[in-house]
């Protein structure tokens, strides 16, 4: 999943990662409280997405990263996905505050993110280096209404 190309140019993830790295990678969470989901269609993973915990001072809040297979892009796999997490992070974890980054250059992510309530917080211009290039990426966040100021 994290292999493929339209899923490396959509998140901020190395295009790298082995299954043995993602194998190991996904062990820690669990000690390190980070919360992981994947979708599947007939038993193939087609989704995946996490909550990462920031930490105190910010024991409210998570970083949110999703990915979904290309093949399966536009077929609301990405919806289920993000509402999961808000669900798991909302009414499970307590959370007040789920954050992300997407790539400025993704109209369809944003959009999505949008239609689930993110607002956008700001650009952080040259954030990553995506084949080569700088790329600037789009700081959003879902904040509890109850807890908004």
């Amino acid at each position: 999943l994290h292999r493929a190309p339209s899923v490396v140019w959509g998140t901020l993830q190395l295009p790298t990662g082995t299954a043995a790295a993602w194998t190991d990678r996904l062990a820690r969470n669990v000690v390190i409280g980070q919360h992981g989901l994947v979708a599947l269609h007939e038993g193939r993973i087609v989704g995946s997405g996490g909550l990462h915990r920031l930490g105190f001072p910010a024991d409210h809040a998570a970083m949110l990263g999703m990915s979904v297979h290309e093949d399966f892009q536009g077929r609301r796999v990405g919806g289920q996905v993000l509402d999961a997490l808000v669900t798991l992070g909302r009414d499970w974890l307590g959370l007040d505050r789920i954050e992300l980054e997407v790539y400025t250059d993704n109209p369809r992510a944003i959009a999505l993110y949008r239609s689930r309530g993110f607002i956008e917080e700001g650009v952080r211009r040259w954030n990553a280096l995506r084949d080569g290039a700088h790329v600037d990426s789009l700081v959003m966040s879902l904040v509890r209404p109850d807890t908004a100021r």
